[in-house]
Order: C-alpha cells, then structure tokens, then sequence
C-alpha cells in the first residue's frame, strides 16, 4: 500500500457455499446450536438438547403433526411454541393429527398436543424446521454497500480496515467464516485479519465483522473472504 495513492488495493469479495453432507451428530448439533427453537410449553428439559428435528418440511409444502398420547381426538387441542393454536384457514385437524398446508417460516418451532381441560395430559413437544436458504451474501464498508462487480478496494498504508459481511435469510442460521489469502508477498510479519462471533439476531440479517488493524505493503492484492456456509436438512416432513 501507498500512502496518498491509489495504486495499492485490497481485492475483497464474498464466496457462498451450500453443502448437502451425510447426517451425522456433528453437524446437527452444530446446527441446532444455530437454531435456537422457543421455550417449552412441558417440563422435559432433555428436549432443549434435541438435536435433530422431528419434521422438516420446505415453504410451501404440508406436514401433519402426529399427537403421540391417548386423548379423544374431539378433546385435543395444539400449542405453537407454548401459545394455543386457532384450527381454520391453514391449520385443521384429522383424527389425533395436525395438518399445515402451505408451510411458512413462522411455523418453526415446537409444537405440542394436549388435552382441552386437562393440562397435566400432554405429548411430547415436536420440533417443526422449516428450511429456507440464505440469500446472498454482501459486504459492507463504513456502513456501504460494495458493488460486488467492483470490490478493488483502495486502502492506504497503516490505515485500519474493517469489512462487514451481511447474509440474511437461512434456516437453520448459515455460518460464517472470514479468511485472509495473500498474495505474491510474504504475510507471514503482516498484521492478520481479527474477527468475533457473527451477531446472530432472531429476526433480520446476520452480521459479522472483521478488521485488520494496519494495513502494510505485504496485503498488496491480498484478497479477503467472508465464506457463508449453509447445510441445510434433507425434508422429512409426512
């Protein structure tokens, strides 16, 4: 990098991977830990470890939800994340099962069948994923959108530089994950790239952030990498 010029550039651009590997707990654990469901409506804790989801349905499609303890099927009523569910418009009943038709992401959840005078009498909690992929990802310099067309970016020597990585959408959350690739110069006495935990809110846009906190000569054409990653569930939904 120069000072004063525009000669030495920052190559950064963003890199979106989708990946459908073998089930293994590893990942499902990993994923749950990014999909935090609601608080229960029942006292069995062991749930909140679960980390594979009972039913896994795509927008748009229809699940029935299957009520797993001996109650009059006039007598059952469903709960959403602990709040009773009105039946009608996309949710009806048959027999001891709860229909959805035309899934949406706010179905996700927990959902639990109990008796209507009885709240001592209940099913286990079940857990509803509704998948939906991340969009794609865009970065971010002082609160400005980069043209992913053009994303040379002009920094100059022992000048910070912080980069935001934005990826809304997905369900389970993506991760995020940020690298810092060289190029012909040696970086092995260039300041490295500093990041934290991406900021994960339960609604709107992930956010992660990484800065390098002096720029130098060796990051000439460097190129800097927000990587999304987002391995989604295979439907299971009946």
């Amino acid at each position: 990098m120069y000072v004063g010029c525009c000669r030495g550039v920052l190559l950064v651009f963003t890199l979106l991977t989708v990946q459908i590997p073998y089930i293994n707990k590893s990942f499902l654990t990993s994923a749950h830990r990014h999909h935090s469901p609601p608080p229960l409506s029942s006292s069995d804790t062991n749930l909140q470890n679960q980390a594979v989801p009972d039913y896994v349905v795509k927008q748009r499609d229809e699940v029935h939800l299957v009520c797993d303890v001996l109650i009059n099927p006039s007598d059952i009523v469903w709960l959403h994340n602990g709040e009773l569910v009105d039946f009608g418009h996309r949710y009806s009943r048959s027999a001891t099962s709860l229909n959805i038709v035309n899934v949406r992401l706010e179905d996700d959840g927990y959902w639990q069948c109990r008796h209507r005078d009885n709240s001592n009498l209940y099913g286990k909690p079940k857990w509803l994923l509704v998948l939906e992929s991340p969009r794609e990802p865009y970065l971010s310099i002082d609160g400005r959108r980069l043209d992913k067309g053009n994303l040379f970016i002009p920094v100059k020597e022992n000048q910070a530089l912080t980069i935001e990585c934005i990826v809304e959408g997905g369900n389970p959350r993506p991760s995020l994950h940020w690298v810092l690739e060289p190029s012909e110069h040696n970086m092995d006495t260039a300041p490295n790239l500093v990041f934290g935990e991406p900021v994960t809110p339960k609604t709107g846009p992930m956010r992660s952030e990484a800065k390098i906190e002096r720029v130098v000569r060796q990051h000439h054409n460097a190129t800097v990498m927000c990587l999304v990653n987002h391995v989604p569930f295979a439907a299971s939904g009946a």
